[in-house]
């Protein structure tokens, strides 16, 4: 799945990412922690707007991605995205 990243706080390492499903614009977000996101820990942060991929899943009928991955086509898939006009 395709999704932005809607908050992200560094200091508590966790955040949420906006799924981009022009099928269902009311979609919920998707909560994202830091042990979640993939590369090195030491890079474990993600930037408003960012564009990103994930798993979804579903923790005790909350929504969370997993294998969260930085978008190669984040400039580009930005200046489309609903939520960042």
């Amino acid at each position: 799945m395709i999704g932005m990243v809607s908050k992200y706080d560094r200091v508590v390492g966790y955040g949420f990412l906006i799924p981009e499903d022009p099928t269902n614009p009311d979609a919920s977000d998707f909560f994202v922690r830091c042990s979640n996101i993939q590369g090195p820990k030491y890079q474990c942060f993600l930037r408003l707007r960012q564009i990103v991929e994930f798993n979804p899943i579903d923790v005790e009928s909350r929504p969370q991605a997993i294998n969260v991955r930085k978008s190669p086509t984040t400039i580009a898939r930005q200046v489309g995205h609903k939520a960042a006009l």
